[in-house]
């Protein structure tokens, strides 16, 4: 049984120059004390509870471009709901593939308990130029500074079993219903409209269903 539940994550999806930082508030719910929360209060060097990773995707061919813009660790943690606002650097645009910039790339976070991944949320991302013109005709450089970025309303989330305190060693996740197929970066944006039939289909996480990024 998972100790820690997502409940809900919050990216801000106002329309921003592309090479800025992200905003995101995560909502979650610790069922229990976790036990390695409580050693981290007697061994400075002891990891924390919990980790979040945000990535950025440079390319859809290649993993070498993902970029860390962010990592924090959050422990000890209460029982009960918590939550907190992330709020990354800027992505780097020499880990960029630039086809990729005008296609679409991704942007997922990773939440971690004693170094093992137990959720993933994945937004495809999408730029365009600030003008009219550029955009029609686009320039044979890319120019970042007139760039501006756009995140999916249909983020998709990936679970991972992993073992929590007392629990065995768990084996390898295998495909089931609760797991959807890695993000498409070459899908589009979805509409707003075809986003609140998906909602309705899929609430069970308090959140839209999200499968993961790569």
């Amino acid at each position: 049984m998972s100790l820690v539940n997502i409940l809900n994550v919050e990216i801000d999806r106002t329309p921003v120059p592309y090479l800025s930082g992200f905003n995101i508030e995560i909502t979650f719910e610790c069922l229990q004390e976790l036990r390695e929360g409580k050693l981290a209060l007697f061994f400075s060097d002891f990891c924390l509870d919990l980790e979040f990773n945000l990535i950025f995707v440079g390319s859809s061919t290649d993993p070498g471009m993902d970029q860390e813009i962010d990592s924090l660790l959050v422990g000890p943690v209460p029982v009960g709901i918590n939550k907190f606002v992330l709020q990354s650097e800027v992505p780097n645009p020499a880990l960029m593939n630039p086809t990729d910039v005008m296609d679409y790339t991704a942007v997922f976070l990773k939440c971690q308990y004693r170094n093992r991944e137990f959720l993933r949320c994945s937004y495809l991302v999408k730029a365009e130029y600030d003008n009219e013109q550029m955009q029609l005709n686009l320039p044979p450089q890319i120019v970042f500074d007139r760039l501006i970025r756009f995140i999916s309303n249909d983020p998709k989330v990936t679970r991972f079993p992993i073992p929590w305190d007392g629990e065995e060693e768990m084996p390898p996740p295998q495909p089931d219903a609760d797991s959807q197929p890695a993000i498409d970066l070459n899908a589009p944006l979805a509409d707003d409209d075809e986003d609140e039939e998906e909602d309705d289909e899929d609430d069970d996480m308090d959140m839209e269903e999200m499968g993961g990024a790569k």
